[in-house]
């Protein structure tokens, strides 16, 4: 994981192969898995795989996968 701050995760979120930074917020019971992720918000429980964005919030409980054929369960 590689992380460029500012950048704040919870203690309760994944984060595994991934890109952080700069300025992003994980919240809790996240999992970010081979992301790169830059000036975006992460809300609580949502979930991003194999993805890339910036300037976005990712909504709490929602499932961000850029391979449509997979489905991410709860």
């Amino acid at each position: 994981m590689t992380i460029i701050p500012p950048v704040n995760i919870a203690p309760s979120a994944v984060v595994g192969n991934s890109t952080l930074g700069p300025y992003v917020y994980v919240g809790p019971d996240c999992e970010i898995d081979a992301c790169r992720l830059e000036n975006a918000i992460v809300l609580d429980h949502a979930k991003a795989q194999d993805s890339i964005f910036g300037s976005h919030v990712l909504v709490s409980n929602a499932s961000l996968d850029a391979n449509p054929g997979r489905y991410i369960s709860d």
